[in-house]
């Protein structure tokens, strides 16, 4: 069936083709709760902001800040807020009514904050007329050549585009070492296996997230600006069912799977049994670590 392999099936919306996946993201539960995601290192953004002004074409290097940034795939406008300051306009568009909704929510004082909904492959501006282009954690959804089009569209010559992600997260447990190499362990089979959420990876997500350099066009510099940093959070063990609510993954496991114990309650009664706790006891501290990059490259002229 269509839902049993879930990974790069295409349905239609606003007339393009979009992996199924996103789809998921109109869940106003998933919406809700991707606040709790990790947000991004100051130095990212200063990194990108320094990055589009010294390779811009336009009067705006002179200026204290870029005229427009569009942030692609915006979700619920957590990059978007970060980058508003540096700008007189940002734009986030979202294939996610649901996503957008939680956006305008939290939009708060932003004057220069606005938010349409849309594809990124048909974004809602002039030719030529964007100096920043971003994506958070979303390019693993693209077709790579076919946004590589309109992103060369939309871009002024020497224009930024810039690709801000993490990998899934890693426990550390520093009481000890041995449970925490179980937690991992654990955490990494209800993550990767096939019988979990394994098969409802869209193959290409990993190897973006590593970096890989095969989607990257001539049309752009071979000398790309690379970051990568370590971003570690303390939490209680709980937070991790709240995270996981936010995985499409997820999502396609519970709607092939409707009778079986839920995969994340599985994963959950594993790692209390490493800890030796009983079942209603999540406030167990741990620190998760994600692995951030920063990938920069800019329009030829």
């Amino acid at each position: 069936s269509t839902m049993s392999k879930l990974s790069g099936v295409k349905v239609k919306k606003f007339g393009s083709e979009v992996d199924i996946h996103e789809l998921c993201y109109e869940d106003e539960e998933m919406s809700r709760n991707y606040h709790i995601r990790p947000d991004y290192p100051n130095e990212f953004i200063d990194d990108f902001v320094d990055y589009a002004r010294t390779n811009s074409k336009s009067p705006w290097k002179d200026m204290s800040k870029m005229p427009l940034i569009v942030d692609v795939a915006c979700g619920p406008g957590t990059l978007t807020r970060r980058l508003a300051p540096h700008c007189d306009k940002i734009l986030g568009v979202d294939i996610s009514s649901s996503q957008l909704k939680e956006a305008i929510s939290e939009q708060n004082d932003l004057k220069n904050a606005t938010f349409k909904l849309g594809t990124c492959y048909d974004l809602p501006v002039d030719d030529g007329s964007v100096d920043a282009v971003t994506v958070g954690q979303a390019i693993h959804f693209f077709e790579m050549p076919r946004f590589y089009k309109e992103i060369g569209r939309c871009l002024k010559p020497g224009g930024t585009l810039a690709f801000f992600s993490y990998h899934v997260p890693g426990i550390i447990y520093p009481k000890n070492k041995e449970m925490e190499w179980e937690l991992n362990y654990i955490h990494e089979e209800f993550i990767f296996n096939d019988d979990k959420l394994g098969k409802y990876w869209d193959p290409k997500y990993l190897n973006r997230l590593a970096g890989d350099q095969k989607f990257l066009p001539i049309a752009y510099r071979s000398d790309l600006a690379r970051k990568q940093q370590i971003y570690e959070r303390k939490v209680p063990l709980s937070y991790l069912k709240t995270y996981y609510e936010t995985y499409p993954m997820l999502m396609a496991w519970r709607k092939t799977h409707p009778y079986e114990r839920d995969a994340m309650d599985q994963m959950f009664k594993r790692m209390l049994d490493v800890l030796g706790r009983p079942e209603e006891e999540l406030d167990t501290e741990i620190t998760l670590f994600w692995s951030m990059s920063l990938i920069l490259q800019s329009k030829c002229e």
